[in-house]
């Protein structure tokens, strides 16, 4: 924490009592800055967030990973994760974000960028599915647009299913 001294120029007498204590208040609290989460309460919530995962609570894990990614309790396994449960509760959007910052703890996790693919496959998919449904059914891209929601369906039929859970 950060102490401010209060100025010489500011007097008890010239204030008074009560807008002293609100000085006082707001000095202190303008040297406050909000700390990271203790060890302890990290660990109780990541291990709170950890059973959610494994017993597939998706909406208790999202709270939980998003309350310690936001306050600076997260790395690359809580990222990986908070993308898994959103992929799970079907928010690729929000899961390709927290796929993106598992990456900037660690480039090298294979698992990461699988998932971040899948996700980014089964949202190309859904666009090929919207452009078949509003498009004229002989128009020569929607003929193709067919096309490519066979191949990825094929694809992802192949060997995956929802991103795995770590």
């Amino acid at each position: 924490m950060v102490h401010k001294t209060i100025p010489a120029s500011i007097s008890l007498a010239r204030v008074g009592t009560g807008r002293c204590l609100s000085l006082v208040l707001a000095f202190v609290l303008a040297g406050c800055t909000t700390e990271n989460l203790r060890e302890s309460d990290s660990g109780s919530i990541r291990s709170h967030a950890d059973t959610a995962y494994q017993e597939g609570d998706w909406q208790g894990a999202r709270q939980d990973y998003e309350y310690l990614t936001r306050n600076g309790g997260g790395g690359a396994l809580e990222w990986y994760r908070l993308g898994n449960v959103y992929a799970h509760l079907n928010r690729p959007d929000d899961a390709i974000a927290a796929y993106r910052e598992a990456l900037k703890y660690d480039q090298g996790n294979s698992e990461v960028w699988n998932n971040l693919g899948l996700v980014q496959l089964r949202q190309a998919m859904q666009t090929f599915i919207d452009m078949v449904d509003h498009t004229d059914a002989n128009d020569p891209l929607n003929i193709r647009a067919r096309y490519a929601v066979s191949a990825i369906t094929e694809l992802l039929e192949a060997r995956f299913g929802t991103p795995d859970a770590q």
